[in-house]
C-alpha cells in the first residue's frame, strides 16, 4: 500500500507537470485509481485550463526485465509505447470523423507517459460476449464491425503520414512479427527467432515466406504429403498479404474484448501497442479466427461472424471501393485466416505442444493453444468452402486437424463458445 501512494503521488506529480507544461498555466489533477497497476491509471482533474472532462487516463511503458529503454523493436515495451503514442496522434488528426479513438492530450518520452481521454466506458466487448444475451451480443459484434470498417476505410492511402509520425518519435528496427506474451522475453524471443532459417529470416516478417516454411514444417511433423498444387494456393496468400492493394490500411492489430470500449458517443477502440499498416482483413477477420490474439479467446458461430463481417463491409468501402467486389472481399478473407491459422505454429510449434514442452508454453497453457489452432485450422477450411477459392489450402487444413486429433487430448478438440452463444 505504501509502494502504490507513492507511485500514485509521483505520476499525479509529473502529469500536472506535463500538462501545465502544455496548456501555459497550473492544472491540479487527483489520482483516483490504477486501472493496470503500475502502468495504467486515472486522474481526477480538479482545475485546468484545457478542457479534459472530470478525468484522464495515464498509460505508461509496461516495463519487463531485461529490456533497456533504447530497444525500438518488437516486443520491447518502449516500442509498444511508441506505437500507441503514434496511432493515437494518427487517428486524431486523420481519422477524426471516424470517432473511433480517444483524444491524446499530452507525450512525454521521459518519463514515458501518455495522457489520453477518459471515455468513462459504459461495457467492452467481452461484457456482451461473456453475457447471456446472445441478440445483445450479436448487436454489440455490429456495432464493433461498423466502428473497424470506419476506421480502415479513414486511413487508406495516408501510410506515409503514419509512417513520419511513428519514425519522428523512435526508430522502428526491423524485427518478427506476433508472438506469445509468455515468449517476448527478450533471450526466449531471440532463441526464438534465430531457430527461422537465415534465407527466411533475411526475408523478414512481411515478406510471409514463413507461412510456406511453416506449412512444410508442419506437414512434415504429421508426415502429411503438401502437394505443388496447395503450396501454389499458399503462395497466393504470399503475394497478397505482402502486397494487400486496396486492403493496406492502419489496423489496431489487437481489436480484443477490453481494447474496445462501449460509450455514450459509441465503440472505440484504444490501445494501438500493435497498430500499423497491414491487410485491413488481419483485424477484420478477428470473430471468424476466434479473436486470435486475446487471452480469453472463445469461439462465435460461424453465421454470426459473417453477420459481422458485412457490417465491416458496408462501412469500409467508403475507403476502399473494392471491398464491395464479392469475389475480391472473399479471397481476402480467405488471405487473412490462412495468416491467422499459421501464425501459431510458427518455431516448430506442433512437435512442441505433442511433446507438452514446458520450455516453449508452460503447462496450464497447453490445451488452449492446442485449441486454438484447431479451431483456426477448422476455420479456414470452412472459409475456403464457404468462398470456393483456395479449397485445396483448405482440405489440407482440414486433414491437419483428423491428425492432430489421433495425437492431442480430447479436451483439445474443441474451443469453448462465449457464454452468449453457448446455447447456438
Amino acid at each position: 500500500m505504501i509502494l502504490s501512494w507513492h507511485v500514485s503521488r509521483h505520476i499525479q506529480s509529473q502529469v500536472e507537470q506535463l500538462l501545465t507544461k502544455s496548456a501555459g498555466a497550473p492544472v491540479s489533477l487527483q489520482f483516483a485509481r490504477f486501472i493496470r497497476y503500475p502502468s495504467v491509471c486515472r486522474l481526477l482533474v480538479q482545475a485546468s485550463p484545457l478542457e479534459l472532462g472530470g478525468s484522464v487516463i495515464v498509460k505508461g511503458v509496461r516495463r519487463r526485465a531485461n529490456h533497456s529503454a533504447s530497444q525500438a523493436s518488437y516486443p520491447a515495451p518502449q516500442w509498444m509505447f511508441f506505437n500507441d503514442w503514434a496511432g493515437l496522434q494518427f487517428l486524431e488528426q486523420e481519422a477524426l470523423e471516424a470517432g473511433c479513438s480517444p483524444r491524446l492530450y499530452a507525450a512525454e518520452r521521459e518519463p514515458a507517459l501518455l495522457i489520453i481521454e477518459d471515455l468513462n466506458p459504459l461495457a467492452h466487448l467481452g461484457t456482451y460476449l461473456d453475457g447471456t444475451d446472445a441478440h445483445e451480443a450479436e448487436e454489440a459484434l455490429a456495432q464493433w464491425g461498423t466502428a473497424l470498417g470506419k476506421l480502415h476505410a479513414s486511413t487508406i492511402g495516408k501510410q506515409a503520414t503514419f509512417d513520419a509520425m511513428r519514425d519522428t518519435l523512435a526508430p522502428r528496427v526491423p524485427s518478427w512479427g506476433w508472438v506469445s506474451p509468455w515468449q517476448r522475453a527478450p533471450a526466449v524471443y531471440h532463441r526464438l527467432v534465430e531457430s527461422v532459417p537465415a534465407a527466411i529470416r533475411e526475408q523478414g516478417f512481411e515478406s510471409f515466406q514463413w507461412m510456406l516454411f511453416t506449412l512444410r514444417q508442419v506437414c512434415a511433423f504429421l508426415a502429411l504429403p503438401l502437394s505443388s498444387q496447395t503450396e501454389a494456393e499458399l503462395e497466393c496468400v504470399v503475394r497478397a498479404l505482402s502486397s494487400p492493394g486496396p486492403f493496406l490500411a492502419y489496423t489496431h492489430g489487437d481489436p480484443c474484448s477490453e481494447n474496445c470500449l462501449f460509450t455514450q458517443q459509441g465503440l472505440k477502440f484504444v490501445d494501438f501497442e500493435n497498430g500499423a499498416y497491414r491487410h485491413a482483413l488481419f483485424d477484420a477477420v478477428y470473430p471468424r479466427m476466434c479473436f486470435p490474439t486475446c487471452w480469453h479467446a472463445k469461439q462465435i458461430p460461424l453465421q454470426v461472424a459473417v453477420k459481422t463481417e458485412q457490417h465491416y463491409r458496408d462501412t469500409l468501402v467508403a475507403g476502399c471501393p473494392e471491398a464491395a467486389d464479392e469475389r475480391l472481399f472473399a479471397q481476402a478473407l480467405v488471405h487473412a485466416c490462412a495468416y491467422w491459422a499459421l501464425l501459431p505454429c510458427q518455431f516448430n510449434a506442433l512437435s512442441r505442444l505433442t511433446a507438452k514442452d514446458r520450455a516453449w508454453c508452460p503447462t496450464r497453457l497447453q490445451i488452449k493453444m492446442q485449441q486454438r489452432i484447431i479451431v483456426r485450422f477448422e476455420r479456414l477450411a470452412q472459409t475456403t468452402t464457404e468462398t470456393g477459392y483456395l479449397e485445396r489450402l483448405g482440405s489440407l487444413f482440414q486433414t491437419l486437424v483428423a491428425a492432430l486429433r489421433k495425437r492431442w487430448p480430447t479436451q483439445a478438440y474443441q474451443l469453448p463458445f462465449y457464454s452468449a452463444f453457448k446455447n447456438q
